[in-house]
């Protein structure tokens, strides 16, 4: 199973990291850069309220004494009698303030922060106002400057946080990863390999310790059906046996007709059993393949005596052609094996074939190997015949048979190192046994 990237867990967990990140952190580096920004700007006010109150207390009035601003400062020295001011100095370039404005502490024009501070002169009754301005423009540029850091500073911690995030994850799910893959191997073989549980004492430990016990009792049932399947059909044989041998002594004696029609049950039913020891010992890997020199032909005539009754109870005829290529009918096979190949092969061929239809075997070469080729019509075009060399699978809801026929067949002719083909042309289906010389 392919993994989409974006729903791992390990995705998600930098992904869920990054929206808490953004929804939690960020705003709170938002609120204490607010609160640094104000810090600096009370602090920028602070130093430029200090600066004025030093030139202020410079100033002499006998005799007359004006200090001069450093560079980037501008400066205004006013006498300020009830609401009377007179200029004693301007900086050429102090720009011009409204009355009212000289009257507040701190005052913003243009790009310029100015403040004013007063000395009063008691002899008078009147005061000194010096206003001390500076730029804003260097200082917003400072401040620009630390957002700028700040917030880069923030992207690439979630950046990298994210990535030691999906990284960590990575490692944390290590023993996931390894319990989801030996789980990919497990199947329902005669022996069911337990999953490695992780060094970790933790959840993936526990998680592996569930699937252990779950699969050994998965072991347990499968084992107990593969000896159920075994024992009730070599229980079923014996008896069946010797219901075969009567019948077979009694048909020269009794109704001939009424004998046929048991003997056709009992073949029935022992080849339903003999299906049954197949799918026990296939599903738990044991069945053997004896290879010997065998004639195909022998074997062929072998099959088709056994499906006799099958083709008379169908009304349908089987037709054998062999090709004249084919001359040598020796192969190294399974001789009972290959039997229930062929009887299997034919006997479907008859069961999903309208009544009284022809089904033809054919033997035919391909090179230095033999085909056997069982076709049959059918009622209706079958889409993907591939699926019938699955388990339980079958043309029909209502056909007779336990879907196994042509699995068993796949699986036998698998161990023999052959291979089988269904193909279905219209309404016409085909089986080719491919058997390498």
């Amino acid at each position: 199973m392919t993994l989409n990237f974006f729903k791992s867990i390990r995705a998600k967990t930098a992904i869920l990291f990054f929206l808490v990140f953004l929804i939690v952190i960020l705003p709170v580096h938002w609120l204490v850069y607010k609160k640094v920004e104000a810090a600096l700007v009370e602090t920028n006010k602070r130093e430029l309220n200090v600066e004025a109150e030093k030139l202020l207390g410079q100033v002499r009035l006998d005799p007359i004494t004006i200090p001069i601003p450093a560079e980037g400062f501008v400066m205004k020295l006013q006498f300020q009698k009830s609401i009377q001011f007179e200029t004693i100095f301007s900086s050429p370039d102090f720009p011009e303030l409204d009355m009212l404005e000289f009257w507040q502490d701190i005052t913003y024009t243009d790009t310029l922060e100015i403040v004013n501070v007063r000395r009063a002169l008691e002899q008078q009754d009147a005061s000194l106002i010096l206003s001390l301005g500076r730029s804003g423009t260097v200082f917003q540029e400072q401040l620009n400057s630390l957002q700028f850091y700040l917030f880069a500073a923030i992207i690439m911690a979630i950046a990298s946080a994210g990535v030691l995030v999906y990284f960590v994850s990575g490692w944390i799910l290590k023993p996931i990863k390894k319990i989801a893959l030996a789980s990919s191997f497990v199947n329902s073989s005669k022996d069911i390999n337990l999953i490695p549980l992780p060094q970790t004492n933790d959840e993936s430990r526990l998680l592996a310790e569930s699937i252990n016990s779950m699969l050994e009792r998965i072991r347990q049932s499968a084992n107990a059906q593969t000896n159920f399947f075994a024992s009730a059909a070599h229980e079923l044989r014996t008896p069946l046996a010797v219901m075969k041998a009567e019948l077979t002594i009694a048909n020269s004696e009794a109704a001939p007709t009424r004998i046929n029609s048991l003997l056709q049950e009992v073949e029935r039913l022992e080849r339903v059993i003999h299906d049954f020891l197949l799918i026990s010992e296939l599903k738990a890997e044991v069945l053997s393949i004896r290879k010997s020199k065998e004639g195909l032909d022998e074997l062929i005539y072998a099959s088709l005596k056994k499906i006799k009754y099958t083709s008379d109870a169908y009304k349908t005829l089987v037709q054998l052609m062999i090709d004249d290529g084919v001359e040598n009918f020796e192969v190294n096979v399974d001789a009972d094996k290959m039997e229930t190949i062929i009887v299997n092969l034919v006997e479907n061929a008859i069961k999903y074939s309208p009544r009284h239809s022809t089904v033809v075997l054919r033997l035919t070469k391909e090179g230095d190997d033999i085909l056997i080729e069982v076709s049959n019509p059918i009622s209706n075009p079958i889409p993907d015949p591939t699926v019938f060399l699955q388990e339980f699978n079958k043309s029909g809801e209502l056909s007779s048979g336990l879907g196994m026929g042509l699995w068993i067949c796949d699986q036998i002719v698998k161990l023999h190192g052959f291979t089988l083909a269904l193909k279905s042309n219209g309404l016409e289906f085909k089986a080719i046994l491919h058997i390498k010389i």
